[in-house]
């Protein structure tokens, strides 16, 4: 039998580079010297993204994520890693990251993107 989706939204399947820079490391709670990467997405929702990247990070780490939407100005976003996976046969990390404390215009910039331009009312 067939596990159900327990997923809250909508994924989108979208491959693009993002920057990444880590905010916090989960096993100090302290802020690490700046640090930024590049990662490329594979699929976005409101509540997360799933990203590869060459470097491995914590459960918990805290990431600031530069999400430049498709003809759209780009979002910064926070999240939380919650699960990391080791992608052995291409040498990478898959992580999953939940967005937190994301801003109004933010999470309505991604809403657009998404679910598609607002229409006036």
């Amino acid at each position: 039998m067939m596990e159900k989706d327990k997923r809250r939204e909508k994924r989108k399947h979208e491959k693009q580079e993002v920057e990444v820079e880590v905010l916090e490391m989960s096993s100090s709670g302290q802020r690490p010297e700046p640090e930024k990467f590049t990662a490329v997405t594979e699929n976005l929702s409101l509540n997360g993204v799933r990203i590869r990247c060459p470097r491995y990070f914590p459960v918990n780490t805290v990431l600031k994520i530069r999400l430049p939407l498709l003809k759209r100005k780009p979002v910064f976003l926070r999240g939380k890693i919650r699960w990391v996976e080791n992608i052995e046969k291409e040498n990478i990390f898959g992580m999953g990251i939940e967005f937190m404390d994301t801003l109004p215009a933010e999470f309505i910039t991604l809403m657009e993107h998404l679910y598609g331009a607002a229409k006036n009312f």
